[in-house]
């Protein structure tokens, strides 16, 4: 097995078309598309990003009493230019037109206005309907730079999904920081219509939106992108995609958070299998559950709880010794603990595997709470907090003052300071006119007058010149015997 064998298009990205294949996609290789001057897909130009041939069929197939003209009608409004929204407005208006359908107008025979119809474009209670096309290495143009994308998936013609690829030994966040970024900044029209992001490098995949930052990528989130949130609670009916969006928005991640509870006072979750069948994974019986009793936290506790004591004991340490001292043994427990923080921080990669244990340890116990199994946890959870607490804490706070000396003396050669002049009552009181005494009659005159001496003093200044002229003109004629001609300038 050659190293070609590890590489991202044989590792990830052709088990990944295969995957897609198996749902029902058809996949095509666009790396050629424009092999032979035309394109294969019916693009005119690698700047278009909707397949129009594939969206026109489907409008037809979907809208079947739709006349050709409010099907080019709904063709120029999806593919109009959408540069000058910023990139979250573009992506909204043209969700509203998946979800709601496009609005056109329809003239009678007479040549009028007739009415208004809405143009479905995605048939969302039959997915089988719909044309599901896959390809890899799509090639794009922006204003200035031209991208290829891993896997470009397109329902209808429409870019709906974008997954960017990485090789199984590269860094996953990559795929988010050195390419989806970047594909944003250069190639923008690539995401007006698109509703999901998958990045993975075969070992590790996230999910996520547009608008998304890293830290919220493994998560759907909401139409209107509500905060995000812990504990919810239901007191009223829910059912279908309402259920769903619920159970994703307790679900949605963000830094420092382990899972969402969800305390259900209304019995909704009778309503959770069908609603399952209905959005879940096609082919695959809904997939797992999105929400599980509060019982599976407590034994990822337990799990956690048991991986730190076992880290602990492979260092010679016994953490039951330390729950259990009682007495004056209780004396010997600080002794203990700092024993056991002397063994964990000797080696690098021991410290680091501790103090994420204990962090999981803590995070879930948090989660549990305030369910009453978490109290019988409290007295084994104890030394490891305390002992992560003390590992932290050996680390000195960062010493910024010489940093921020630096950034003082630079503050005082960029910035001069001069005195603020008082000025006392009197001198500003002479500066006050009150308009309420101008005689503007008499301020017209002397404007007036002002003017017919400026004119005046124009008018002698050009006689000066012309007569200084013909005077000039005249010496040199007599001097010179009127061999040439001068031409006099006065400054």
């Amino acid at each position: 097995m050659s190293f070609l064998d590890y590489s991202e298009d044989a590792l990830v990205e052709k088990p990944a078309i295969q995957l897609l294949e198996s749902l029902g996609w058809t996949a095509l290789n666009a790396y050629g598309e424009f092999e032979h001057g035309v394109s294969s897909l019916g693009r005119e130009t690698k700047a278009e990003v909707i397949l129009t041939t594939r969206l026109r069929q489907k409008l037809l197939d979907l809208n079947p009493e739709a006349s050709p003209e409010a099907v080019h009608a709904a063709i120029e409004e999806l593919t109009r230019d959408r540069s000058r929204l910023s990139p979250a407005a573009a992506n909204r208006a043209v969700y509203h037109l998946l979800k709601n359908g496009v609005r056109v107008e329809v003239a009678d025979p007479d040549g009028a206005t007739g009415g208004v119809e809405f143009l479905r474009v995605i048939d969302w209670e039959s997915p089988a309907n719909n044309d599901f096309l896959l390809c890899s290495q799509f090639w794009v143009t922006g204003e200035m730079h031209t991208r290829r994308a891993d896997l470009v998936g397109f329902v209808n013609g429409l870019p709906l999904l974008l997954i960017e690829l990485k090789a199984v030994h590269r860094r996953l966040e990559t795929a988010y920081s050195g390419n989806l970024r970047d594909y944003k900044d250069t190639i923008p029209q690539l995401f007006w219509a698109n509703a999901l992001i998958i990045l993975s490098n075969g070992s590790r995949s996230r999910v996520g939106s547009l608008t998304a930052g890293w830290e919220h990528f493994a998560e759907w989130k909401r139409v209107d992108d509500v905060p995000s949130c812990s504990t919810l609670y239901l007191d009223k009916p829910m059912r279908n995609h309402t259920l769903m969006q619920t159970i994703a928005r307790a679900n949605r991640v963000y830094a420092g958070k382990v899972s969402g509870l969800i305390v259900d006072y209304a019995g909704v979750f009778r309503s959770l299998e069908k609603a399952l069948a209905i959005y879940g994974a096609p082919g695959q019986g809904g997939g797992d559950k999105p929400v599980e009793d509060k019982a599976a936290l407590a034994a990822a506790l337990r799990r956690a709880i048991d991986a730190a004591d076992g880290l602990c004991r492979q260092q010679g340490l016994s953490l039951a010794a330390i729950r259990a001292a009682e007495g004056f043994e209780r004396i010997e427990r600080i002794e203990r603990l700092d024993d056991a923080v002397d063994a964990l921080v000797g080696s690098d990669e021991i410290k680091r595997r501790f103090l994420s244990l204990a962090q999981t340890v803590q995070r879930l116990y948090k989660a549990l709470l305030p369910d009453p199994p978490a109290q019988d946890f409290g007295t084994e959870i104890a030394p490891i907090e305390v002992i992560g607490d003390k590992i932290r804490a050996l680390t000195p706070p960062a010493d910024i003052s010489l940093v921020m000396s630096q950034v003082e003396s630079l503050l005082d050669r960029s910035i001069a300071t001069e005195g603020y002049l008082i000025r006392e009552q009197g001198d500003e009181a002479e500066r006050w006119v009150d308009l309420s005494n101008v005689d503007f009659a008499k301020l017209a005159e002397r404007l007036n007058a002002e003017e017919q001496r400026a004119l005046a003093e124009q008018l002698s200044e050009d006689l000066f010149e012309e007569k200084a002229g013909v005077v000039f003109q005249h010496v040199y004629e007599t001097y010179y015997g009127g061999g040439g001609s001068v031409y006099a300038q006065t400054a």
